[in-house]
């Protein structure tokens, strides 16, 4: 992914006459397509290998997700369609607002508590250990 990255840098336009901020909008890109490539490996690794996540580590997975896929899709349009200054400005506020949605996202994992599953009040018959030990003395014994 940082190859790739690197390479679409190389190749891309900027989206601002001025070449530092330019700059800077190609650095935010190739640091976003690392971000997601990062995200998509952990989340396809995870299925692969059957792996569940703790409730921490998913929601800030998610909430960065989320954020890289929202500013790589604006950065994409704007680099490419041109739009006016009007539309750059809702561009911005778009990503803004989904910032704060991913900030809102790992407030709720971070801050919530995990439900506790409640275990079943009626007892068990026996004990797992007593089950096993009955079952090996019958079978020394015979």
């Amino acid at each position: 992914m940082v190859l790739l990255a690197g390479v679409i840098a190389g190749f891309g336009h900027g989206d601002n006459p001025q070449i530092l901020i330019s700059g800077a909008h190609l650095l935010e890109q190739t640091v976003f397509i690392i971000e997601t490539g990062l995200i998509i490996f952990l989340f396809l690794l995870a299925a692969y290998f059957h792996l569940s996540w703790d409730r921490l580590s998913f929601g800030i997975l998610l909430g960065l997700a989320i954020s890289a896929c929202v500013h790589l899709a604006t950065w994409g349009i704007i680099a490419n369609a041109s739009p006016a200054e009007h539309t750059r400005t809702l561009f911005a506020f778009l990503n803004m607002a989904t910032y704060h949605l991913c900030v809102l996202i790992w407030f709720y994992y971070l801050l919530i508590p995990q439900k506790v599953v409640r275990k079943s009040v009626v007892p068990l018959p026996e004990n797992n250990l007593t089950v096993w030990n009955r079952e090996l003395e019958r079978l020394l014994q015979q």
